[in-house]
């Protein structure tokens, strides 16, 4: 498992713990590499609470 991928995984979990104390701190080569990967412009749209990803992609 890479780096990014270990992560992802931690994100995920810590996202399901919802707890605005708890977050992940990557090292300074996997945020070179977050820095440097290609970005996805999403257009979304917004009912009520909730959003929806209409076009993703180049």
């Amino acid at each position: 498992m890479s780096s990014q991928e270990f992560l992802a995984l931690v994100a995920d979990t810590l996202a399901c713990i919802k707890c605005e104390n708890t977050n992940v701190d990557p090292d300074e080569v996997t945020m070179v590499a977050l820095n440097n990967a290609r970005k996805l412009l999403p257009r979304m749209r917004l009912e009520r609470r909730t959003s929806i990803v209409i076009l993703s992609g180049d």
